[in-house]
């Protein structure tokens, strides 16, 4: 057919609209995909960065949960965790941070500071610009701020936690525990297993063990205002059913050692009155408590010494706040005296003046001296978007 004058070219026009179109439709594809792209390498960032830092919430739950921030009787506050401790964390897949290509540049730290006072404000000299970092209120609670840095994305995570104490459960009363024989020597005028005035204790021994004795010529064991029971009656168990649980707090809170010599050479007693948590633990041989101090913690404030393969001897003029623990026998002669109260599994040997009273106060003390766990306080958590502080260079 013969084309008129006027169509000649439009086939080569329709073409190149067609091929300007595709061109058109190809750069929206491209710049849509390179969106996406951009969308979903930011996202991954921003979710890496976060996750991180709320790894860091978990890690200050850690580091509470072994030594919580006292405020008495000397303040102890929280050191802030940094970038090493971060790398030594694992992501979802198990593999740590440090080992791992999915973190560049990675930058953590983690604060630690309390909550106000009831009245909502921090007594001096602490302010809301420079807030205690330790449990200043002593009401159980502070806040841990975490804020990390992935490939040039900084974000932080803020959350309120709580601990909860392991209790120790002690069965009311207990004086005295042993699977074994009790022997009480002495002249003295002191009773030497009693109860507070209007209270009453008691002494759980093996009542028939041919090696049990009362030779005290001032006072017969049935003088004293200490009821009497057959240890084979009562179980350790029942007793002190925390004891395994103590022993595995202590190893994470540095509180337990190899035998009286290790101990020594951590520091002795000296280093155990002034340590917290109040708790020490030999694992292997004797413990021998002299008179390296007049007095062993403090009433209300008592101590945990368990010695899980030994004995303990304690002679002297000195006084011990708290519960003495021993799977062999309990040798006590001189004037030394124990408020709280004595477990020994293979036997007790109670001499001279004074003895083992029965503390009520003291031995409620260790219900709150032994951090068990942290956590967060349901509707606390929250992200600090636009209001994250600055990190420290990288060590």
């Amino acid at each position: 057919m013969k084309r008129r004058k006027g169509e000649l070219g439009s086939a080569l026009i329709m073409f190149l609209g067609v091929m300007a179109t595709v061109a058109i439709l190809a750069v929206t594809l491209v710049t849509l995909i390179g969106n996406v792209q951009w969308a979903t390498s930011k996202d991954r960032a921003r979710a890496k960065v976060f996750n991180v830092a709320e790894a860091g919430i978990d890690l200050g739950q850690q580091k509470l949960d072994v030594s919580w921030p006292i405020p008495s009787p000397a303040p102890r506050p929280a050191e802030p965790l940094g970038t090493s401790d971060f790398l030594a964390l694992t992501d979802t897949s198990g593999m740590r941070f440090l080992d791992s290509d999915e973190y560049p540049g990675l930058i953590g730290r983690v604060e630690f500071f309390d909550n106000p006072w009831l009245d909502g404000t921090y007594h001096a000299p602490y302010s809301a610009e420079s807030p205690p970092r330790f449990d200043s209120n002593d009401d159980g609670m502070m806040y841990i701020r975490s804020v990390a840095s992935v490939g040039g994305k900084t974000t932080g995570v803020q959350a309120l936690v709580s601990r909860v104490y392991l209790p120790a459960s002690l069965l009311p009363g207990a004086v005295l525990y042993t699977e074994g024989p009790l022997v009480v020597n002495g002249w003295g005028s002191d009773d030497v297993l009693q109860a507070p005035e209007g209270m009453a204790a008691t002494a759980y021994y093996d009542l028939d063990n041919p090696d049990t004795r009362i030779n005290n010529p001032t006072h017969s064991i049935d003088d004293v205002d200490t009821n009497i029971d057959d240890s084979a009656n009562t179980s350790l168990e029942a007793v002190f059913p925390s004891l395994d649980s103590f022993i595995e707090k202590a190893a994470l809170a540095g509180r337990e050692f190899e035998d009286e010599a290790d101990f020594i050479s951590h520091g002795g007693w000296a280093a155990a009155n002034s340590t917290e948590p109040r708790l020490v633990v030999i694992d292997e041989g004797d413990l021998r408590i002299t008179e390296e101090l007049d007095t062993y913690w403090a009433s209300g404030a008592g101590g945990l010494v368990i010695v899980r393969d030994g004995n303990v001897t304690m002679n002297g003029n000195m006084t011990l706040y708290g519960l003495i623990y021993c799977s062999g026998t309990f040798v006590q002669s001189g004037t030394p005296h124990v408020y709280g109260a004595v477990y020994a599994i293979a036997g007790a040997t109670i001499s001279g003046d004074r003895g083992v009273t029965w503390d009520p106060a003291t031995l409620a003390s260790l219900d709150e001296m032994v951090v068990a766990s942290v956590s967060v306080v349901p509707g606390t958590w929250r992200e600090l978007r636009g209001q994250t502080p600055p990190l420290p260079p990288s060590p």
